[in-house]
């Protein structure tokens, strides 16, 4: 479902490179471990992407577009959330929601 929500976005940003700038909410990917109390958030803006993990939410992290694989906030958050959830997280929430 994850790889999918976002390999549609990635399209979409194909087409239209300034799409993330036109959705009314920005694709965001929350997840979290049980076993350790621990969640992680990614945010993908146009200009990068913004995490956010821990139990309380402290740490956080900006990565520019620059630095981020292909130049893409987009696919930096696909290749992290699977990475994530390779690592035993699970999926909590997608936003915006999906069908």
């Amino acid at each position: 479902m994850l790889e999918q929500w976002l390999a549609s976005i990635l399209g979409y940003m194909e087409a239209d490179p300034g799409y993330l700038d036109t959705l009314p909410q920005l694709p965001q990917v929350v997840l979290k471990n049980e076993a350790s109390s621990r969640f992680w958030r990614g945010e993908a803006f146009s200009h990068a992407l913004e995490l956010l993990c821990g139990r309380s939410g402290r740490r956080g992290l900006t990565i520019p577009a620059d630095d981020c694989v292909d130049g893409n906030p987009v696919r930096e958050l696909l290749e992290r959330s699977l990475q994530k959830l390779a690592e035993g997280y699970h999926l909590k929430s997608l936003i915006p929601l999906i069908n």
